[in-house]
């Protein structure tokens, strides 16, 4: 086995990060459904590991 890179470590470490909060929010927020759900989180993560300009 081989440690992630620093880029793809940073983008897990995002990522992680997110759905914490995410999961944090809905406690006051749920979502609407599982598809909104699975839609907000695929939308953060595409978010968080885009590119940046």
């Amino acid at each position: 086995m081989a440690g992630l890179d620093d880029s793809l470590a940073q983008h897990a470490h995002a990522v992680a990060q997110t759905v914490r909060e995410t999961l944090g929010e809905w406690r006051t927020r749920p979502p609407a459904s599982n598809e909104a759900a699975l839609s907000e989180l695929v939308a953060y993560v595409a978010r968080d590991i885009a590119p940046s300009p």
